[in-house]
């Protein structure tokens, strides 16, 4: 089996009792060891898993980082990260596709 390795940013599921935007900021310290702090939903969309018969929605936000750390990935869940402003510095990079229509959005 031939498997793509597709760049996405850091993010996870919602545990009992959890905010999304508290989603967000755990995610960040988790993944990338990161401490932000989260202004506006940028970007919404929603999909049926008919395996587990469940609706996913995926809330992407912008922020600011509020303490500059080394960058410390979760090998799980990442294996590589940079630092990008515009699709131009991913260039040969595969990026999914909601990514792509956040950045094409000139408003962010």
């Amino acid at each position: 089996m031939f498997i793509h390795l597709i760049g996405d940013i850091p993010g996870g599921s919602v545990e009992e009792n959890e905010l999304p935007r508290e989603v967000a900021l755990r995610e960040a310290m988790e993944e990338v060891n990161q401490k932000i702090l989260i202004d506006k939903i940028i970007h919404e969309d929603s999909q049926f898993d008919a395996s587990q018969e469940t609706v996913f929605t995926r809330l992407v936000y912008t922020g600011r980082i509020m303490e500059q750390h080394d960058i410390i990935l979760d090998l799980e869940e990442h294996t590589v990260f940079v630092w990008i402003t515009s699709l131009k510095d991913l260039e040969e990079e595969l990026i999914v596709p909601y990514l792509i229509d956040i950045f094409d959005d000139k408003s962010i």
